[in-house]
């Protein structure tokens, strides 16, 4: 009787083994470079797209500016900055921030 191969290996199979690992090693390899590939492609288009300091869109120069008044009281108490804000003029923060939305959408 002849022995029963699948419970006797021989001892020659060794590099089989070795050969898969290598295999799946590699394409785990170039799956992993083809994913960060197409990642790094996306991020390219993006980082194009993207206005940069010199050509940007918003209006940054504005002709209104908002500058203390000279009468504002400079006390922390809460009912000299409750009326400082009453006395306040908003308008012309109110219209930059118009202009500042109107330029982004």
């Amino acid at each position: 009787m002849k022995p029963n191969p699948l419970l006797h290996p021989s001892s020659n199979s060794g590099s089989g083994p070795v050969f898969g690992i290598v295999i799946i090693i590699l394409v785990l390899i170039i799956g992993a470079i083809f994913v960060f590939s197409k990642q790094w492609q996306e991020s390219k288009k993006w980082q194009e797209n993207m206005p940069t300091d010199n050509s940007s869109s918003i209006n940054t120069t504005s002709t209104t500016s908002i500058t203390p008044s000279e009468d504002f009281n400079s006390s922390i108490s809460l009912e000299d900055i409750e009326n400082d804000l009453n006395e306040a003029d908003f308008d012309s923060f109110e219209e930059t921030v118009r202009e500042i939305d109107t330029d982004i959408n």
